[in-house]
């Protein structure tokens, strides 16, 4: 079956559909069964229902079996598509092998008929003669086998030849139904025989039953789809239907009250007509009743879709972002103020034109990536350039997305203001930077004077100078050496920031480096002592002198924040391509919240700035760009009250490939 065709509009309820379908072939089998036991075991009544109407002969019996069970596995099919999952190709194949032989049974009985042959599936069944199905009969099995076997098909106007063929089949049964109820041999056959035409009454049931079924198996296609359908001529048929059904009963107790003497027979028709007025009247207040109260229902959604639509047309038109809407072709159907402003032009000029025409040619490649990725169903923002109507481009952020219906929408919004805000912003960066290290530059020399100056006078005082003056004197030393150190600082940020670092790259021992600093750096730590972890052999690719500063700022970091008098570990490793350092503290720590802006320029923990330990919050974000600029990376590790451990890694390189070099100390390499 075409599923386009079955994604209509249709009641929750009208799933229960397929499952009646199944009631109809059950309730089917049960009657040829029974049938085919009264005539095994020779029990007549269960072939004839009272004496003096038509017996139900052991073929048909089989007939009614055959479609029964074709029925059971058509709606089975059924309610697995309604609940989405995939067709069962074995229920499929034994409907059709069951509505097959069903179907060739009645048509031989048919031709036999005709051409005056036999065909012994009575003496088969029951080893004596009761004759094959004639005439409705047969007829009756060849429509629903071959609604049965159609069941799948739809045609181009939304029909379903299976209902036909059920509703066909349905009026042959319930004609003979009717001459049972108004008892007219004459409609539903003569008197007691196995060979001559009629219908058993059985017969007919099992026959109206299996043609209802038929009808409700597809209830979203055809003219069922009507029944179940949640729109007003849905509910008007249902309503209608409930009357004729309640109407049933009725006319069957009032015939019934005839045969049983409580009135004469010229009292069922007026009765019957009674009954009929009556409650077609009531039934068509109460659908009339329904109706209204839709419509009503329909008028309102109406106001309020109107409303709605205005509400949106008025948002869309004081949208202060461009609102782009293109169709299926990608062509403009529509556009509001704000996206004519952008542009320039007139909505009759957008209107009809696609992206292409306002982009520049080298953003077509990207934009068809893009186009890509919102036929999956992404929604993207992304910057574009849109040609404004005087020819300059204009910078833009594109949020765009494909609706439901699959149009495009996009909204636009103009950044060019933020495009030179940023671009302002870019360049004062940069004259701050630039001016940060001409400053730093010219005070070098300066500082260096007074630095030289110092040792000179240093020198020139002899042990005999007062007390007093040497403090002095090394102050100033001391002082100066510090004002050096904080001019380096500046002068790497600036050129980190401007990312004019230079290195001086080559293979280095790095174990023996770090043994190296760290000695050279027990005086400077005061009491804290310096356990190296570390051989001669791990090589690295490195700047030695960088990584020298490296080290020295976080060995000094660990000394100036850590516990008095404990132990500092520094420690080497190789792992993999890379050699790993890392240096660790027992203090206070540093809580995880102020981690992430440990390495930012100036960036300093709230306990340091609060003790006014003394630095400038440079060494971190400086030693953080060296790593960096060698090609590795540095991170920490800290639990508050207990260990900190700073580490970095940096590329290992092999000695085999390089000549050897010495490792002592950097400006020995």
């Amino acid at each position: 079956m075409d599923t386009a065709r079955t994604n209509r509009s249709t009641l929750p309820g009208s799933s229960v559909l397929p499952r009646l379908t199944q009631l109809a072939g059950l309730a089917a089998v049960a009657i040829g069964v029974v049938t085919l036991i009264g005539w095994w075991l020779g029990i007549r009544p269960l072939t004839y229902i009272r004496a003096g109407w038509r017996t139900m002969k052991p073929a048909t019996a089989v007939l009614c079996v055959l479609a029964g069970l074709a029925l059971v596995l058509l709606g089975a099919e059924s309610a697995r598509g309604r609940a989405g999952l995939a067709p069962a190709r074995g229920l499929r194949t034994a409907r059709y092998l069951c509505g097959a032989t069903c179907g060739a049974i009645a048509l031989v009985a048919l031709l036999g008929n005709a051409f005056g042959f036999k065909v012994p599936i009575d003496v088969l069944l029951t080893h004596r003669t009761a004759g094959m199905p004639l005439g409705r009969t047969g007829i009756s099995y060849v429509l629903i086998s071959a609604g049965i076997l159609l069941a799948d098909k739809v045609t181009a106007r939304d029909r379903s030849p299976t209902q036909y063929l059920g509703l066909t089949s349905a009026s042959i049964a319930l004609i003979a139904l009717l001459g049972y109820a108004f008892s007219l041999p004459t409609i539903h056959g003569p008197a007691i025989s196995t060979v001559a035409g009629g219908m058993a009454l059985q017969n007919a049931l099992s026959i109206f039953l299996l043609s209802v079924g038929l009808m409700l198996a597809r209830p979203e296609v055809g003219f069922v789809s009507a029944l179940t359908s949640c729109y007003a001529g849905g509910m008007a048929a249902r309503r209608l239907l409930w009357g004729l059904l309640a109407f049933t009963p009725i006319a069957v107790l009032v015939i019934a009250g005839s045969h049983l003497g409580w009135y004469t027979e010229f009292a069922v028709a007026p009765a019957l007509a009674f009954v009929a007025l009556v409650g077609g009247g009531i039934l068509i207040v109460i659908t009339a009743l329904q109706l209204n109260a839709y419509d009503l229902r329909q008028r309102t959604a109406e106001r309020l879709l109107r409303e709605s639509e205005q509400h949106l047309h008025q948002l869309f038109g004081m949208a202060p972002d461009g609102i782009f809407i293109a169709n299926l072709e990608g062509r403009y159907s529509n556009v509001n103020d704000a996206a004519c402003r952008l542009l320039g032009m007139p909505r009759e000029e957008i209107v009809g034109k696609s992206i292409m025409d306002f982009i520049p040619p080298e953003e077509v490649p990207r934009l068809w990536e893009e186009r890509n990725a919102l036929l999956e169903g992404v929604v993207l923002t992304s910057e574009h350039r849109l040609r404004h109507r005087s020819g300059i481009y204009v910078s833009v952020e594109v949020s765009a997305a494909v609706l439901p219906d699959g149009r495009w929408q996009g909204f636009v919004r103009d950044i060019s203001e933020r495009k030179r805000a940023d671009a302002a912003l870019r360049e004062l960066e940069r004259l701050r930077e630039e001016w940060v290290s001409l400053v730093a530059h010219d005070l070098r020399q300066p500082a260096s004077s007074i630095s030289l100056s110092a040792q000179a006078l240093s020198r020139a005082r002899t042990a005999a100078a007062p007390e007093k003056d040497r403090r002095l004197v090394e102050r100033i030393r001391s002082s100066s050496n510090r004002l050096n150190r904080m001019i380096d600082d500046l002068l790497d940020a600036s050129r980190i920031e401007a990312r004019h670092l230079s290195l001086s790259q080559r293979v280095f021992d790095l174990g023996g480096l770090a043994m190296t600093v760290a000695e050279s750096m027990r005086d400077a730590v005061g009491p804290h002592a310096v356990l190296v972890t570390a051989h001669p052999g791990q090589y690295a690719w490195i700047d030695p002198d960088r990584i020298q500063q490296v080290l020295v700022n976080l060995i000094g970091n660990a000394a100036k924040y850590g516990d008095p008098e404990t132990a500092i570990q520094v420690v080497a490793e190789t792992e993999g391509d890379v050699i790993e350092v890392s240096v660790t503290n027992r203090g206070a720590g540093i809580p995880a919240e102020e981690i992430p802006r440990l390495f930012s320029r100036f960036g300093r923990t709230a306990g340091a700035s609060a003790s006014a330990t003394p630095g400038t919050g440079l060494g971190l974000y400086i030693a953080k760009g060296l790593i960096e600029a060698h090609g590795g990376h540095i991170w920490v590790d800290s639990t508050p009250g207990e260990l900190t451990t700073f580490h970095f890694a940096v590329p290992r390189a092999s000695p085999l490939a390089y000549p050897p070099l010495d490792v002592g100390r950097p400006d020995q390499g």
